[in-house]
C-alpha cells in the first residue's frame, strides 16, 4: 500500500508513576473476532498474568474504540500511527524493578501478533508503549580462544543469576504483526530499575535495523526514551547506510517516533528530513519548564530546516509556537470513563489523563 498521509492518534496517560491495573476485560471487540477461535491467541490470553491481561485487555478496547471513532480517518492512502507512553505494560508491583516474568513477555507478543496480523488492521501501526519485563542472565558455552572473548564470557557467567530487567517497545502493524525493541540505555533514577537489573547493551542491539519500523512504502523510526537522548536511531542509520554501500542514497525514513515518559523532542536527535514530522507521546508527570518547556502529553513536530547530519531547526512551541498550536490542534478527543479511566486516587503527581486525540 501506498500511504500518502499520516494520523496521529495519541494515547494520553500517566505511566510515571506506579498505578494499579484496575479492571477491563476485552469482551466482544471488533479487532478481537477474528482471533477468538484462533488456539494461540486464546493460550496465550489465558497464561497473562492477572495484571498483565487486563493492560492489554485496555489497551486493545481503547485501539478498537479509536477503529470506531468518526475522527480515525477511513481512507486506504492514510495511515494511522496510534501511540501509548513508555512504561504502559508495567505493573505496580512485581517482580525485579517491577516487572513482568519472561513468559508474560512471551504471551503477550502472542496476543498482539494475532490480532495485528489480521488483515483488517491494515493501514495501522500502534506502538503499544513498553513493556517491562525480566529474564535471568544468558550462560554462553565457549572455548573462548582469545584472552578478550574468555573474559566476556566469565562476566556472562557472574551474571547467570541475575535478574536483568528489559524495557521492551512493542509494535502493533496492521496486517503484518508484531515488532519488538529493547531500550539500550536506562536512566537513572527516572526508569526506577535497579542499576544492578540493568541488561547488558550487547543483548539490547540488534543490528541497525531495530529502531525501523516499515508500513508499505512508510518507514518509521521509533526510539525510547533517552535512546532518543543517546542519538539511537541516528547510529542506526548511519550503521545501515554503511552497510549498504552504493545503495545508502536510497535510505530515507519518513516519520521518527518517540514514546517517553520524561524525554522532550531533541533537534539534534531528530534524523528525518525537511518537512518530515516527529510524533512524541508522554506519560511522564508534568515537566519542569526547564526540560520541556511548556509540557504536553503529546505532540507533533515539524523539520523546518535539515543538513546531510539531520533537523537543524524545527517547528515547536519556543520557534514558532502559532504553527506549532496550528499543527497540534486536536481533531476529536475522547476522554475515557469507566473501566478505561484509570484509577489514580491518592497517587501524588499524576496528571489527569485526557484520553485519546487524534491530530493530523
Amino acid at each position: 500500500m501506498a500511504y500518502t498521509h499520516v494520523q496521529f492518534i495519541a494515547y494520553e496517560v500517566p505511566t510515571g508513576v506506579a498505578l494499579p491495573a484496575g479492571s477491563c476485560d476485552p469482551g466482544d471487540l471488533e479487532i478481537c473476532k477474528g482471533v477468538e477461535g484462533d488456539a494461540a491467541y486464546k493460550q496465550a490470553m489465558s497464561s497473562l498474568s492477572n495484571d498483565l491481561r487486563v493492560r492489554v485487555a485496555r489497551l486493545l478496547t481503547i485501539i478498537d474504540l479509536t477503529r470506531s471513532s468518526k475522527a480515525a480517518r477511513t481512507e486506504d492512502t492514510t495511515l494511522k500511527i496510534f501511540m501509548a507512553p513508555e512504561f504502559y505494560l508495567r505493573p505496580e508491583e512485581g517482580q525485579a524493578s517491577r516487572s513482568y516474568a519472561a513468559s508474560d513477555m512471551v504471551a503477550a507478543q502472542e496476543v498482539f501478533r494475532a490480532v495485528f496480523s489480521q488483515s483488517m488492521l491494515a493501514g495501522w501501526v500502534c506502538v503499544l508503549g513498553t513493556l517491562v519485563w525480566n529474564m535471568k542472565g544468558k550462560v554462553v558455552a565457549s572455548s573462548a580462544a582469545s584472552e578478550k572473548a574468555k573474559k566476556y564470557v566469565e562476566k556472562l557467567q557472574a551474571l547467570a543469576n541475575k535478574d536483568f530487567v528489559y524495557n521492551s517497545a512493542v509494535v502493533g502493524v496492521g496486517g503484518a504483526g508484531v515488532w519488538v525493541y529493547d531500550k539500550v540505555h536506562y536512566a537513572d533514577p527516572a526508569d526506577q530499575v535497579q542499576k544492578e537489573n540493568w541488561p547488558l547493551k550487547e543483548y539490547c542491539m540488534n543490528g541497525p535495523l531495530q529502531t525501523i519500523v516499515e508500513a508499505g512504502n512508510v518507514h518509521c523510526g521509533l526510539e525510547v526514551c533517552r535512546d532518543h537522548q543517546m542519538h539511537l536511531l541516528n547510529q542506526g542509520v548511519k550503521a545501515m547506510k554503511a552497510s549498504l554501500g552504493n545503495q545508502a542514497n536510497a535510505v530515507k525514513l519518513d516519520l521518527q517516533l518517540l514514546t517517553a515518559c520524561g524525554m522532550p523532542i531533541q533537534k539534534n536527535s531528530v534524523v528525518v528530513g525537511k518537512d518530515a514530522l516527529v510524533f512524541r507521546v508522554d506519560g511522564a508527570v508534568e515537566q519542569s519548564n526547564e526540560l520541556f518547556g511548556e509540557f504536553t502529553h503529546s505532540e507533533i513536530q515539524v523539520v523546518a530546516k535539515a543538513d546531510a547530519r539531520g533537523a537543524t531547526e524545527m517547528v515547536n512551541l519556543e520557534t514558532d509556537g502559532d504553527r506549532w498550536k496550528e499543527l497540534n490542534a486536536p481533531e476529536h478527543e475522547v476522554p475515557l470513563t469507566g473501566d478505561l479511566k484509570l484509577d489514580v486516587t491518592g497517587k501524588k503527581g499524576t496528571v489527569k489523563p485526557r484520553g485519546i486525540s487524534g491530530l493530523v
